[in-house]
């Protein structure tokens, strides 16, 4: 009884014939059991995920035993919906988890934590991730591939919220420790977030830093997130029909470079592309996860139709400034902006003027 006391509390890790007499006593299959604790090793899956190996993860979760299932088997689940990004059921699956914190270890918890910033970023609901980036100024990183993963989520809600502070101290971070294993095609990535980032100020090398990487081998989520990034950049810089030329012949365009597409037709002053891209606009099919998106693009294609300045300032007042705050993205946040203070001398958004020019005093 002793023994087993110490084993209950975690005083002693007991040798396999020991396991193996209990799994017997307990009429439990001892292979399982092996499989089970290889199945949840937190290093392992962590590493399997930041390395993008879906496949083994799909298999790994596939051979989840309900018989045994355990946190750790939660945790994996859920990885493998935010790779499949099956987010209704990722939010439910947290849910569950959060709901047996008392009995979690501290490296599963912070685990949790970063799934949470996660499914946030994922899901580009960023309102209550405060708390979660202030736990993990504290944190312990029980793996390198832990830490890499909350490094490169911080960063990402970094350039999302607009807060340098999360984006140069991470991405100087990330650098520093790509020395000793961080994969390149995340770094890269995040190389290109930096650029689009930087692009906004004066005299930014963006444009010719996002070149080196043409001649990059790229897969082809990679090879997305390059163009859409390099088009970014190109808006930015005003070279609008470069940055059409990329977006227009890109063959799968999602709700971002949608809505990027119709941004920088728009500068083009060629009724019949615009028109075009409309119909594209009209054909597509949002989910209430890309609503953003679609909402910028709705308050875009209005502001070229030369909507009357009372129009403009109630559709930003009350309905994409207040979304935007919840759903921030960098491009639209800056146009949003830009907007509200050419209608700045009307009283009646005063107050919204005020408080973006608070925000970016802080």
């Amino acid at each position: 009884l002793s023994y087993l006391s110490k084993i209950e509390n975690c005083a002693l890790i007991p040798d396999d014939m020991y396991i193996e007499a209990l799994c017997e006593r307990l009429d439990i299959d001892a292979k399982k059991l092996y499989q089970m604790k290889a199945r949840t090793n937190l290093e392992t899956l962590l590493e399997l995920y930041l390395f993008d190996q879906t496949e083994t993860l799909q298999q790994m979760y596939e051979d989840i035993d309900l018989c045994y299932y355990n946190a750790g088997d939660m945790i994996l689940e859920i990885l493998v919906l935010l790779t499949n990004q099956n987010f209704p059921k990722v939010k439910k699956k947290l849910r569950d988890l959060m709901s047996i914190t008392s009995s979690l270890t501290r490296n599963e918890f912070a685990v949790l934590m970063y799934l949470k910033l996660k499914s946030a970023i994922e899901m580009h609901v960023y309102e209550e991730i405060a708390d979660i980036i202030q736990f993990f100024t504290r944190s312990h990183y029980f793996c390198n591939s832990f830490k890499w993963l909350v490094y490169e989520a911080l960063f990402t809600c970094g350039y999302f919220t607009d807060d340098r502070n999360l984006i140069e101290f991470y991405f100087s971070e990330l650098h520093h420790i790509h020395q000793i294993g961080f994969p390149q095609q995340h770094l890269m990535k995040i190389q290109w977030m930096m650029l689009d980032y930087q692009a906004q100020f004066s005299n930014s090398p963006s444009c010719s830093k996002i070149e080196y990487y043409q001649h990059y081998d790229l897969g082809t989520k990679q090879k997305q997130d390059y163009l859409f990034f390099k088009a970014s950049i190109y808006a930015k810089h005003h070279k609008f029909h470069d940055a059409y030329m990329i977006l227009h012949k890109m063959p799968d365009r999602t709700a971002r470079e949608l809505a990027l597409l119709v941004y920088v037709s728009s500068f083009l002053q060629d009724d019949g592309v615009f028109r075009s891209i409309r119909k594209k606009v009209a054909e597509y099919s949002f989910s209430k996860y890309e609503l953003f998106h679609q909402k910028f693009i709705q308050f875009w294609i209005q502001l070229q139709q030369d909507q009357p300045h009372h129009v403009i300032g109630e559709i930003l007042k009350y309905d994409v400034l207040v979304y935007n705050q919840t759903h921030p993205y960098p491009l639209y946040s800056k146009i949003y902006k830009d907007q509200l203070i050419q209608i700045s001398h009307r009283k009646m958004y005063a107050g919204e003027v005020n408080k973006y020019i608070l925000e970016d005093k802080k």
